[in-house]
């Protein structure tokens, strides 16, 4: 129920009111496990990256226990983690986080691959200071 009042207030453009419901959901064991990713999105269009980040590890983390994260989802978290990180100047987390999506295959390859490349030049350049 709170996903579904949590999908409304997102069509009516009230994103602080969804955040809120699915906290909830979250917080009384989304069952669906469409709360962390949702979480995660809205946080992050608001460019609230430190928390995205959180509920972008939780949902890697539910995948790990073997619950309801798509590979859609983990793939997002994924990326977001590999930037999120590499703007931190956590170059080794960050590339680890490239490696695993580089194993997993599939869309986002090239655009892993660049940002690889850009997080070794940017470890690079901070070694040398």
């Amino acid at each position: 129920m709170w996903c579904a009042m949590a999908e409304c207030f997102e069509k009516m453009d009230r994103p602080e009111d969804a955040i809120k419901c699915y906290l909830r959901a979250e917080g009384n064991t989304d069952r669906e496990g469409l709360a962390l990713g949702k979480l995660a999105r809205l946080y992050s269009a608001q460019g609230k990256a430190d928390s995205a980040a959180h509920y972008y590890e939780k949902v890697l983390a539910r995948k790990d226990q073997g619950a309801f994260a798509t590979d859609a989802d983990c793939v997002e978290a994924l990326l977001f983690l590999a930037a999120y990180r590499r703007d931190n100047g956590q170059f080794r987390e960050a590339e680890d986080l490239c490696k695993v999506l580089l194993d997993a295959g599939g869309v986002a390859k090239d655009q892993v691959k660049a940002m690889l490349a850009e997080i070794r030049q940017l470890a690079q350049h901070a070694s040398r200071r």
